[in-house]
């Protein structure tokens, strides 16, 4: 669901922005909201399922998953659809650590673990392709509403199979923080570069939106990187980054994945094609031009 719906909504995002009237800079908020939220909670989301416990984290992440997504497919205008896409956002950085945390209790022997996490990276891995085409096939044959009501049976199928086979390991009360001024700092400072950014494209790197949204984005994340060496508890330990080849796949990811759903989102909207139906063919026609 998560890697699914990062990608879902980019192919029925024409036919959503002239449905409910999103402006140019509106409309990359439907996919952005999304990884803000679920990237920037998802260290605290981590923290959460080791104070309330994995599996009624993972239970409570998959029924808000599944109520966002109803909210999102009911959407009849900008702020009720940027709303849904925060909350699946925000619910999946709740879940997705429950995940890996079950996967390595539950799965104690190396082989058998081994296999466990390569199925989940299978899945994982090929969901944001099957995130594209099956948006594209939604939007063209039942409608942009289904790109997100889909994800509503599969939430509560995957919620009937944690109750029924998931064994939750018992919760260490005494060493478990929740840093929320962390989370606070490093969610607030991306969404405030992001929206400078995005302010760039419309109004100019000069106007005063822009600059204003860059330096409050800097200053937060600064703000966030001096707690994180100030707190014995730390959503973001610093020696994770700094080391030399962690911080270089981590580096190498960022720059993947920031062009690989830029161009996601631009061929969407490439498409010139004489139909006014954008969906899963608009997207191949977009390709076979590039």
């Amino acid at each position: 669901m998560i890697a699914a719906d990062a990608t879902i909504m980019n192919i029925a995002l024409p036919t959503v922005q002239q449905e409910l009237g999103l402006t140019g800079s509106q409309r990359q908020w439907v996919i952005t909201i999304f990884a803000l939220g679920y990237g920037g909670l998802l260290l605290l989301g981590g923290r959460l399922s080791d104070l309330i416990g994995r599996k009624r984290c993972l239970l409570i992440g998959l029924s808000g998953f599944a109520v966002a997504s109803i909210l999102g497919g009911m959407a009849v205008d900008p702020a009720m659809i940027l709303t849904s896409r925060a909350l699946q956002g925000v619910s999946g950085a709740l879940f997705t650590p429950s995940v890996l945390a079950l996967i390595g209790t539950t799965f104690t022997t190396p082989d058998e673990r081994g296999k466990a996490f390569g199925i989940y990276g299978t899945v994982m891995g090929s969901s944001s392709g099957v995130g594209l085409l099956l948006g594209g096939l939604l939007t063209d044959y039942a409608g942009w509403r289904w790109s997100l009501f889909v994800s509503v049976p599969i939430a509560a199928a995957a919620a009937f199979g944690v109750v029924v086979t998931v064994r939750d390991a018992p919760r260490h009360h005494g060493g478990t923080r929740v840093d929320v001024t962390g989370a606070i700092l490093a969610t607030a400072g991306l969404m405030a570069l992001v929206f400078g950014f995005s302010q760039a494209e419309s109004d100019g790197w000069n106007a005063g939106s822009t600059l204003t949204g860059l330096a409050a984005g800097l200053i937060l994340l600064a703000l966030f990187v001096w707690s994180q060496k100030r707190t014995a508890h730390a959503l973001l330990p610093l020696r994770v980054v700094l080391h030399r080849r962690r911080g270089g796949a981590y580096l190498a990811v960022l720059c993947m994945a920031a062009g690989n759903f830029a161009g996601f989102f631009f061929l969407t909207f490439y498409s010139k094609g004489p139909s006014p139906h954008r969906g899963c063919r608009g997207l191949m026609c977009a390709l076979t031009r590039s």
